[in-house]
This record gives structure tokens, C-alpha cells and sequence, in this order.
């Protein structure tokens, strides 16, 4: 995802990438729980997520100034100012490579190239590019819907819809991880990320 709100506190630099502590802690859950698989998988999808986003920063001619990495994603501040057509297509690049890193492990799986790491690696980039398109904050698709409301109507207009989209689209995703709680009986990824899209709304006023 990309970024353009107030840093967070508690990381670690090193030289413009700043760590968050909570990533060893995660590091440290995932080896611990004797899934370091799925921490590598997680890595590298994010990694290919965020090389969409910082390709098409460079493509458009813009620097990028910092790098923050949480264990919720990584962050992007750019140098220089964007417009809004510059803010859709850096942020929809991201869930396009996701999509494109899916497609092709999805290929070499059908094409006999088995393993749990690709199948790991598979469905977290189809998880990454869906998940980024809810169109709420701190997401990409936040931040397409954003830009693409401030291309047709009027600030005030474009903002007070974009926060009820928004509001909907965590409020839908919550109830959609209360099914999925439901029917697995241990599952609350979903209901977290919801908690946490419905947090980014309740500070609109910071976050855009």
C-alpha cells in the first residue's frame, strides 16, 4: 500500500527503510509456530507487491523518500508532488503484480511444478491483490477510490462519499469474516483486518 500519513513510532532505520518492531516479533511467532515457510511466502509476495508500486514511482519520474515495513505491509513516501491520475496507477500497480505473481504460480502449479511453498506463495498474492482492492484506507484501493472521486466531483463531495464507501466496504468485510469464523471456528483474519480498515475510517480526517 501506499502512503502519505503521519509516521508511525517504534521502528528501527536503516538508511530510507524503516523496520517496525512488530516484524521480528512476527519473524519470531511464524519460527517459533515452525512456519517459517509461510513467513518466507509472505515476504516475497509483499516484496513483489510494493516492486509494483515503487516501479511505477520511478516510471512516472518520481523519487521515493522513505520505505516503512510493518507487519501489516510496507509504506511508500514519495518525493514530489502527484495528482490524482499519478496516485491511481501508482496504487494499482501493486495488486497488478500481486496478480501477476498469482498467475503465474497459479501456471506452474497446473503445469506440475507442486510444492507447499508455491501453493503458500500462490494464494497469498491472490489474497494480497483482493484484500488491497477493498476501496478503504490504508489500502490501494482506498486510494484509487479516493482519486478517482476527486476526479469527478467537488472536494467536499468526493470526500463524504469516499468515507461512506469506505465505512460500507469494512463494515461488508466484517461480516465477512464473521462467516468465515463461523464455518472454520478459528479464523478471525478477516475480522482483524476489518477492525483495522474500520480504525483507518474512523480517522478519515488524518488519513486523506
Amino acid at each position: 500500500m501506499t502512503e502519505r500519513i503521519k509516521k508511525p513510532r517504534a521502528f528501527i532505520t536503516l538508511g530510507r527503510v524503516r523496520v517496525h518492531f512488530s516484524v521480528p516479533v512476527l519473524l519470531a511467532l511464524f519460527f517459533v509456530g515452525g512456519r517459517g515457510d509461510v513467513f518466507a511466502a509472505l515476504m516475497l509476495s509483499a516484496a513483489i507487491h510494493e516492486a509494483g508500486h515503487l516501479l511505477a514511482i520511478r516510471a512516472l519520474g518520481f523519487g521515493v523518500a522513505e520505505i516503512s515495513i510493518t507487519a501489516l505491509g510496507a509504506a511508500i513516501k514519495r518525493r514530489g508532488l502527484t495528482g490524482y491520475r499519478h496516485d491511481i496507477f501508482i496504487a494499482a500497480m501493486g495488486p497488478a503484480f500481486s496478480a501477476a505473481a498469482f498467475g503465474i504460480s497459479y501456471a506452474l502449479w497446473v503445469f506440475g511444478a507442486h510444492g507447499e511453498f508455491l501453493s503458500l506463495f500462490c494464494g497469498l498474492n491472490l489474497i494480497l491483490c483482493l484484500l488491497n482492492l477493498v476501496p478503504a484506507w490504508p489500502l490501494d484501493g482506498g486510494v484509487m477510490m479516493l482519486g478517482e472521486l476527486y476526479l469527478r466531483y467537488d472536494a467536499a463531495h468526493a470526500r463524504a462519499l469516499a468515507f461512506y464507501i469506505a465505512l460500507s466496504s469494512s463494515i461488508a468485510l466484517f461480516c465477512l469474516g464473521g462467516v468465515l469464523f463461523y464455518h472454520t471456528g478459528y479464523n478471525v483474519s478477516l475480522i482483524l483486518i476489518s477492525l483495522f480498515l474500520l480504525f483507518g475510517v474512523s480517522r478519515f480526517e488524518k488519513l486523506v
